[in-house]
């Protein structure tokens, strides 16, 4: 992508499921995407993330809203070109997570992207279908990480601390009126999430 022709690239992992609704932005031309936008998450994980309030609205009732939490997972997302220069430049020598450097704020680099999130989501990976323990899905790889990881990451903190700084992000969150969901993929039934 940094050495390519193409103002944005799309990166799948191979084991996404797909939407039957991805051709109506992946096959066409990326002028949906924000040109504030260095990376646009088009995938979903379990969990709620915290997203602005402000959403943009898309076609087919499709909506993109700034993440503003960590969320896991690096299995779909479309790449700016001058994010991807940046992040080759900033990350020639990490022992970290790709998703954490993407997006976890406490990791510095993902700090200074603007992130979008895709409103329902086009992907989610196949484990999220299959029971734990199933033979459907790969045992993931343990990761050797760098040590310390992130100096602000919570779960680096002694119990207490991390409960009341837990605390001051989520009222932070509310103060600035960002909403917290879970985003769903968009073949499944009420895929249109309400703000929580």
């Amino acid at each position: 992508m940094a050495s390519g022709p193409d103002a944005y690239g799309c990166v799948f992992e191979d084991d996404m499921l797909i939407s039957k609704r991805a051709g109506l932005f992946l096959v066409e031309e990326a002028s949906w995407v924000p040109r504030d936008a260095d990376l646009v998450k088009v995938e979903t994980v379990v969990g709620r993330v915290w997203l602005d309030r402000t959403v943009l609205a898309l076609r087919d009732g499709f909506e993109l809203a700034r993440l503003r939490s960590f969320s896991f997972g690096s299995g779909g997302y479309i790449l700016s070109k001058t994010a991807a220069e940046r992040l080759l430049a900033m990350t020639r020598v990490f022992s970290d997570a790709v998703d954490h450097v993407k997006f976890n704020p406490a990791c510095g680099i993902a700090g200074s992207l603007k992130s979008y999130q895709m409103i329902p989501a086009l992907s989610v990976q196949t484990q999220s279908f299959y029971p734990k323990g199933s033979p459907l899905i790969e045992v993931p790889a343990l990761a050797v990480h760098s040590d310390p990881r992130f100096p602000g990451n919570l779960m680096e903190k002694p119990w207490l601390q991390r409960k009341v700084l837990q605390a001051l992000r989520r009222l932070g969150h509310t103060l600035r009126r960002h909403w917290r969901t879970e985003v769903m993929i968009a073949d499944q039934t009420g895929a249109f999430c309400s703000k929580t």
